[in-house]
């Protein structure tokens, strides 16, 4: 551990120490000291006196007892974890004073690519058509409350102050007594929610972190980028924001239309008043004296337009000095941005007249000899409206296909007449019929088609009103057929977003296929080469600019078959998804929706990125940042700028690769990889799928049930169908398995993958190849070490032994363990390594102190699991709450 590092967390606990005592007294501490003593000593060597101690001190607590440590457990994790962002800024800080380019930042990128033979001025035309969009979603995975995350912040602040400001021991000692105030707030601060989030309030959320952290930081990004490019500044917005919190309607009836329009508007109203308020800085800042140098002309004649056509009437109040010309005009600017806000006359058309506005003054100060100056607030103004427009963020619609079938059915007996979805084709001549039918005949019930109907129409009203970036997609979950993509493209026409205008067809919206099953994405290229063989299609993208958005599932993928054989399959369709788009002069551009987890496509995304290289072909990528994902990349801006920069400089890197065809992958690998996923994929359906008994213990052996009573999210655990196990979503399965800390859906089946192949003459050898020289199979295989590492047996039997059946249990663990110890086998021998993680000592060790204190929180959480279950008493979901919290904090992962 880094002396800093430890350093903070002694200073921290100690103070989290005396709070314990003053709140809850001598005997919780006492007994959190023990249990904490106890932990580590079976961690070391485990004794059968240790276990017996163990479970006396659990079985003897009271429910009030066992939540005062509970909540000391896990507010300990709270300060560790702020302890550890403070260290991972100061890293960064650290190598931002090097020479060289540090891993993953764009100059490193940068260097990379021209060390490669690439050209500067070819690296900025890649970057010139680069559209890289992290999508902030709500998932339920942020188990976190705002009023926790607000209170650690207030510690974070003060934090530093003790580190650089309190120079004397005195100064020191009344920080600590601060950060000691706010201690004893979270003391007497539940931990969780007990009433569930609306979307409004999910909506509320992502906007603190827009406005703390994401539109500060764009500008840093920006000179960086111009930076790395030896000042060359980039001509349009390389990366932009997107947003599913408000607009995703998949299994959450709270997402409406009215909803979405609230969202929208309170996106636009957000990004208006910073601008509104970097306005206010650079007018304070432009006090140039036209007596001391001079200005443009296309400046003073459209000041002279404004006051002829009478919009800049009030400059006579603004008490501005008549040689400040600069003032006066952002004066007007301030005036026409006040009047947009209002939607009033006079005001910016859209944000590219505003845009334009700031680049005749950028201009003005260069011409005129500023141009310091105007790479000041000025440059930084102009990147974020280039970036954020007048939406902030664009916001995607996505629904289920089933809803689209049952629509359609319905619509059937609204139209009178037959409709067949083989083809677009077909369909052609009645896309112009449903914007006929009457508007009370699709309001009068609470049924799909409604709906729908009213869906497609919110969105034409935010294209109206706030622009055509402001919502540009629609996203179809679980698309099997094309006929799927011609229900959802149909039913759009009612708002007129597909029509057709003197013969030629228009879109107003990129249809999204989102590819989620092993199935879907095996048979995806085949569906999207029948989708641009339809020729209405194909002039509907070619008015997008024959441009293919295609979304990939990694959560639903890894439920499905298992790690490896999605990760493969994630693989193989994206290959093949561009060659079939590349056969059809088209371009494909893949969101991936990732989750924060290993098992549901999470990891390091620069190195995830660099080993699929079409993951970001031409350089255009979309991410979804989910949950606790948001806060772990967003809440600091050193942390928030390293991560777009990473972002970035690996998809401008994957773009080269596949643009060069660098990736020659021997066909002895793929078909070695085509071997491998076979086998897991048997193995791990044989148990999740195929074992009977399997549902039974998945639900009795984890924390599910109280999962799904908390309420993390707006959106419900299961889809509305509830067919148990198949219907519930994949962030609960995850979170599930984490909480009893199997991480089963991160490496089940690899085991016997590997261990098989290595059994075959020339496999381990093979295997050892792929691994030093396939970036692909290397990053499967380290993320495979960490969930690995991660994952506690030990634990994990104690939520074995909750299961009624314990016949059907043992045989279940015990084949989860042999897996487990295979994989284990088999990885070592691959990489060639003692101990898992071993070219990775700081996080194997971090893991490795960690244990002991997550280990009384699972403890606990197994005895009151088993209590609440036999007593169904509504007293222990408080304390079952604050645990799953806790062990959440603790393995900072939740689904």
């Amino acid at each position: 551990m880094y002396p800093e590092l430890r350093r903070d967390v002694r200073m921290l606990t100690s103070l989290l120490g005396r709070t314990i005592r003053e709140q809850a007294g001598a005997k919780t501490f006492e007994l959190v000291e023990e249990l904490r003593k106890t932990s580590k000593s079976l961690r070391r060597r485990p004794t059968a006196r240790d276990r017996k101690k163990k479970d006396r001190l659990i079985e003897d607590l009271t429910p009030p007892e066992a939540e005062g440590i509970a909540r000391a457990f896990t507010l300990y994790f709270h300060l560790v974890n702020l302890a550890e962002e403070r260290q991972r800024v100061r890293r960064l800080e650290e190598r931002e004073a090097e020479e060289t380019p540090y891993h993953g930042s764009l100059r490193d990128g940068i260097a990379r690519l021209l060390k490669r033979g690439k050209a500067i001025e070819e690296i900025r035309e890649m970057l010139e058509r680069a559209d890289i969009q992290p999508v902030l979603t709500a998932h339920p995975t942020e188990a976190r409350r705002q009023t926790i995350s607000d209170h650690l912040e207030r510690i974070l602040g003060l934090h530093r102050r003790w580190e650089y400001r309190a120079r004397t021991e005195l100064q020191k000692r009344e920080v600590e007594s601060e950060i000691l105030r706010v201690l004893e707030i979270l003391w007497l601060t539940e931990q969780t929610r007990s009433i569930r989030p609306t979307v409004e309030e999910e909506a509320e959320r992502l906007l603190f972190f827009f406005r703390q952290t994401i539109i500060p930081v764009v500008p840093l990004f920006y000179r960086r980028l111009s930076k790395a490019f030896e000042g060359i500044d980039p001509v349009q917005a390389v990366l932009t924001f997107g947003s599913w919190v408000g607009g995703d309607r998949d299994g959450n009836p709270s997402v409406t239309p009215r909803v979405s329009l609230q969202t929208i508007e309170h996106h636009r109203q957000q990004i208006l008043d910073h601008y509104r308020e970097r306005l206010i800085d650079l007018r304070t800042e432009l006090s140039h004296s036209e007596r001391l140098t001079s200005v443009s002309a296309e400046i003073r004649r459209e000041l002279a337009d404004q006051l002829i056509f009478g919009a800049f009437l009030e400059e006579r109040q603004e008490r501005i000095e008549p040689n400040e010309v600069y003032r006066r005009y952002v004066a007007l600017l301030q005036r026409r941005l006040e009047r947009t806000a209002r939607r009033q006359t006079d005001g910016f058309s859209g944000p590219e007249e505003f845009l334009q506005a700031l680049q005749r003054l950028e201009r003005s100060l260069i011409e005129c000899g500023s141009p310091r100056t105007a790479e000041g607030l000025l440059q930084d103004l102009r990147h974020q409206v280039a970036v954020f427009g007048f939406h902030l963020a664009t916001l995607d619609f996505r629904d289920h296909s089933g809803k689209f079938s049952a629509a359609v059915k319905q619509l059937r007996g609204e139209l009178k007449k037959e409709l067949s979805f083989e083809s677009l084709e077909a369909l052609s001549d009645l896309l112009g019929e449903f914007p006929r039918l009457e508007a009370s005949r699709l309001q009068s019930e609470d049924d799909e088609l409604s709906e729908l109907v009213d869906q497609f129409r919110a969105i034409r009203r935010i294209q109206d009103e706030t622009g055509p970036q402001a919502c540009r997609r629609y996203i179809l979950s679980m698309t099997h057929r094309p006929s799927d993509l011609w229900k959802s493209i149909f039913l759009s026409s009612s708002a007129r977003l597909v029509h057709r205008s003197d013969g030629v067809w228009r879109s107003r919206l990129d249809f999204v296929p989102l590819f989620e099953t092993i199935e879907d994405l095996r048979q995806a290229p085949e569906l999207l080469k029948a989708l641009f063989s339809d020729s209405v299609y194909r002039a509907l993208l070619a008015d997008r600019g024959d441009m293919q958005e295609v979304m990939l599932g990694y959560s639903d993928s890894n439920k499905d078959g298992g790690y490896l054989t999605a990760n493969w399959e994630l693989y193989r369709a994206q290959k093949s998804i561009v060659q079939a788009a590349q056969e059809h002069g088209l371009q494909i551009r893949f969101f991936h929706g990732k989750g924060g987890p290993i098992d549901r496509g999470g990891g390091m995304s620069h190195e995830t990125i660099l080993a699929q290289a079409f993951s970001a072909t031409g350089a255009r990528i979309r991410i979804t940042e989910q949950g606790e994902v948001i806060s772990a990349k967003y809440s600091n801006p050193s942390i928030a700028l390293r991560n777009l920069e990473q972002l970035t400089s690996a998809a401008l890197q994957a773009a080269f690769a596949v643009a060069d065809r660098q990736e020659r992958v021997e066909e002895e690998w793929t078909e070695a990889m085509d071997a491998l996923s076979k086998r897991s994929f048997q193995r791990y359906q044989g148990l999740v799928w195929n074992d009977d008994a399997f549902p039974f213990f998945f639900y009795q052996a984890t924390p599910i049930d109280v999962i799904e009573h908390l309420t993390l999210g707006s959106r419900p655990a299961q889809r509305p169908s509830g067919e148990g196990l198949k219907d519930l979503r994949a962030i609960p399965w995850v979170f599930s398995w984490t909480q009893s800390r199997f991480i089963l859906a991160a490496w089940y089946g690899l085991g016997s993958a590997l261990s098989e192949f290595t059994e075959r003459e020339v496999g381990l050898p093979v295997l050892r190849r792929m691994y030093e020289s396939w970036p692909f199979f290397r990053t499967l295989i380290d993320n495979a070490q960490l969930s690995l590492a991660k994952a506690d047996l030990y634990i994990a039997e104690q939520y074995a032994a909750l299961v009624e059946d314990q016949e059907a249990a043992s045989r279940i663990y015990k084949e989860i363990q042999d897996e487990y110890e295979r994989s284990c086998r088999s990885l070592l021998d691959i990489t060639q390594q003692k101990v898992l993680l071993e070219p990775a000592a700081v996080l194997r060790e971090s893991i490795w102190l960690r244990n002991p204190y997550v280990d009384p929180l699972n403890f606990l959480q197994v005895r009151f699991l088993r209590e609440w279950r036999e007593q169904q008493s509504e007293e222990l979901l408080p304390l079952l709450r604050l645990t799953v919290h806790g062990i959440a904090s603790g393995m900072k992962s939740t689904g």
